[in-house]
């Protein structure tokens, strides 16, 4: 199964849930059409739901996942709040780190209300 992914705004925040199994082509594509849709919205505020995606990128695939965001579409402007499961911190950090390095605003959280409070 690939990843797929469900929309909900609420006020200013755009929340996204994926679902599926990670893989690096799907990551790309579907990135690419949040992107799209962040920009036609306007959106500013993005929070992602990772908990329920299988699988994980490789050391590799966060490196180039985090180094492309302005090439799939992503502004700068916009801050992007991910929520993930505590055991791909390590992968999590480095995705940050990669992408934090090239002006985005994005940070990682294990609880929603966290990434709330954030964004």
């Amino acid at each position: 199964m690939s990843i797929q992914f469900t929309l909900k705004e609420d006020g200013d925040i755009l929340f996204v849930q994926y679902t599926g199994s990670f893989d690096p082509e799907d990551d790309e594509k579907t990135d690419r059409e949040l992107a799209k849709i962040c920009s036609e919205k306007r959106i500013k505020k993005l929070l992602i739901d990772l908990t329920r995606l299988e699988g994980l990128p490789n050391l590799f695939e966060s490196y180039q996942s985090g180094a492309s965001l302005a090439e799939r579409g992503f502004k700068r402007q916009t801050k992007i709040a991910f929520v993930d499961r505590q055991e791909f911190k390590s992968a999590n950090e480095f995705y940050e780190l990669v992408a934090k390095n090239r002006g985005f605003q994005i940070k990682h959280f294990y609880a929603v209300e966290d990434a709330l409070e954030w964004l």
